[in-house]
């Protein structure tokens, strides 16, 4: 790739980056958020953070099929900026509220303009990146949001833990957010050439239209353990059985799960840049098959991982699990013809993100780990054999001849 694409995916990056550290904002500080709430109440306190969650990745997931409809490659660059300036107005709103109410309706707001970045920056990578090329692309990018991730609760770790409060972390997370705004619109208009040429899928429509029936699947499964996994991961952390009898609680200890949290997920890192140098184009079915089947293991540790080794499950986990981004976002641009990539990236996410929300509300019913984590690997074993039949099918058709 050339150097101005480079800098172009590197931007784009950036705001892919944020656009992850506004989701995991509420998880890196639900601990202190809800004792104040609730402080009589933890198992209600947790419910209800649950649906906070929740709500917050409805909307995320939600408003992305609206986006991949409404977006066109001309004004992708507006609605990156538009998804920066609303979240972190969102985020603002969201330390300010003064009641539930208030709270609920500022994350659902940060939901919905966040729920603009995917279907706008995955399709602008992949118009300017050819096949061969977009792995990797899509690895530096995942790159940067799992990074991202890390940074919600390493900074809330930071920030609480040297006394400030969880409302300050909110509105201090609009900063970035203007930041990169002007960062975006001041690059407006430098966007690289497209490099992309059109896909060429053998086979006939109705075998197209099962693919992405099964890459929507994969999305739903992938989504709810993703969703149900993050959403709690700093209380997982922190909530280490033998403590509490010791009185090592609160806040000393929600800020231990977030150090730890943030170590875990930077271990996501490492998986997208393998993802990205390994994923080949023509063997991205296979792949999948061996990424999702990896996770399982992880997930039955992490049901029975002792109090010393929960930070190696998480981590493991992590490793694993975000190797599927890359390889997942080329196969959408893979099976689907580019006049309709957007609303294609679109939809992939309002299904991972919106049906994948309930994740974090059938988590938030847990007050155990071992059998949330038991049934997150059986859906995610679901997966694996739903990417199989993607593999079987997909084989099928590129052995299948063509007519004339």
């Amino acid at each position: 790739m050339s150097p101005q694409i480079w800098r172009f995916i590197f931007v784009i990056s950036l705001t892919h980056a944020l656009v992850h550290t506004y989701e995991l904002a509420w998880p890196s500080i639900e601990q202190e958020a809800t004792t104040g709430l609730f402080p009589h109440d933890a198992i209600r306190g947790k419910e209800i953070s649950g649906w906070l969650a929740g709500i917050w990745r409805m909307l995320f997931g939600g408003g992305s099929l609206l986006v991949g409809v409404l977006i066109t490659q001309k004004s992708a660059t507006k609605w990156l900026i538009l998804y920066l300036v609303g979240c972190a107005g969102c985020s603002v709103m969201a330390g300010l509220s003064s009641n539930l109410v208030g709270l609920g309706v500022s994350l659902a707001g940060m939901g919905a303009f966040a729920s603009i970045y995917h279907p706008a920056g995955l399709s602008i990578i992949s118009f300017r990146t050819t096949p061969e090329q977009r792995p990797m692309a899509l690895g530096i990018h995942g790159i940067l949001g799992s990074l991202g991730i890390a940074v919600a609760p390493l900074w809330a770790a930071i920030w609480i833990g040297s006394g400030g409060a969880w409302r300050t972390y909110l509105i201090g997370l609009a900063v970035p957010g203007l930041m990169l705004a002007f960062i975006v619109y001041r690059a407006r208009g430098q966007e690289p050439g497209v490099e992309e040429t059109e896909i060429s899928n053998e086979g006939e429509q109705a075998m197209q239209l099962l693919m992405l029936v099964l890459i929507g699947s994969i999305a739903a499964i992938q989504g709810f353990v993703y969703s149900a996994q993050l959403s709690f991961l700093p209380r997982y952390l922190s909530e280490i059985p033998g403590f509490t009898d010791a009185g090592i609680r609160g806040d000393v200890l929600g800020v231990q799960g977030k150090f730890l949290a943030a170590a875990a997920l930077l271990v996501g890192c490492l998986g997208q840049f393998i993802s990205g140098c390994v994923a080949r184009h023509r063997h991205l079915e296979k792949q999948l098959i061996i990424i999702l089947s990896l996770n399982v293991p992880f997930l039955i540790w992490m049901a029975f991982a002792t109090p010393g080794s929960r930070v190696y499950a998480a981590g493991g986990f992590a490793l694993v699990h975000f190797m599927y981004q890359p390889v997942y976002n080329s196969l959408v641009a893979k099976h689907v013809a580019t006049r309709y990539r957007s609303l294609a990236f679109g939809t992939s996410f309002a299904i991972s993100l919106g049906l994948g929300s309930l994740g974090a509300i059938f988590a938030g019913r847990f007050q155990t780990d071992p059998p949330l984590f038991i049934s997150l690997a059986v859906v995610t074993l679901a997966g694996s054999l739903v990417a199989t039949l993607m593999a079987l099918f997909s084989f099928k058709t590129r052995r299948k001849p063509t007519r004339g």
